[in-house]
């Protein structure tokens, strides 16, 4: 007997997850977050950019939504940045993956016209506290650390918000390809002329040094959207 929809849906978005963390430890394990970030958004903008001839464009109904859905990842890469900087992954990570699913169920009703039952809601508030309480341990905590946990929180308020966004945009894009495509086109640029800007003089040695890590972060940042959209 074949899995069902529910099943095979579930185990998708396990596998994105999985993905999601792999790249993020990735990330975290380089010298510097911003050059790290800059190239994991510069490997995905170039298959993007490559994909384009071959995929269809959105819809015209989908474009406001590509819009907001840059300024959501946007604001998560500059927090996810300061984040790591500040604080560890054991620490950065799962306050953030943990806030995000309390953003999308509370504001998807009024974005995406899917409101959860009450039962839903506290499922979701139950997984979120669990995977926060990772993030707990009986040590004097810093400013620094505190910082680490307000980037934490914020970066998983963007990951929220454009979890919302491109999961309507890419409904009204008519193909999801083609929505993701652009997206990642267009969100790449912006972290590319950043790294460029402030970092110009050691992008060079660190895409010597790191240039393969961040290759196949860059590869499974894509691919683990994909799978969720």
């Amino acid at each position: 007997m074949g899995l069902s929809l529910e099943a095979r849906i579930t185990l998708l978005v396990l596998l994105a997850a999985f993905i999601h963390a792999c790249w993020n430890a990735l990330v975290k394990a380089g010298r510097d977050p911003l050059l790290a970030i800059a190239t994991v958004s510069g490997v995905s903008c170039a298959i993007s950019a490559a994909l384009l001839p071959f995929v269809a464009p959105p819809a015209r109904a989908a474009w406001p939504y590509i819009a907001l859905g840059l300024l959501a990842h946007s604001g998560f890469k500059v927090f996810l940045i300061l984040a790591y900087r500040l604080g560890d992954l054991s620490r950065v990570y799962p306050l953030a993956r943990g806030n995000a699913p309390l953003v999308v169920a509370a504001f998807a009703g009024l974005v995406a016209g899917e409101a959860l039952s009450r039962g839903e809601l506290a499922g979701v508030a139950l997984v979120s506290l669990g995977l926060a309480s990772l993030t707990f341990e009986p040590r004097r905590a810093g400013r620094a650390d505190a910082w680490a946990v307000v980037c934490a929180l914020l970066t998983g308020v963007f990951i929220g918000a454009y979890t919302l966004v491109d999961g309507v945009g890419v409904r009204a894009s008519g193909s999801f390809l083609g929505y993701s495509a652009w997206l990642f086109f267009l969100d790449g640029l912006p972290m590319i002329a950043v790294a460029i800007a402030l970092r110009r003089r050691s992008l060079g040695r660190y895409l010597r040094g790191e240039g393969r890590t961040a290759l196949v972060a860059g590869c499974l940042s894509l691919a683990g959207y994909f799978i969720v959209v």
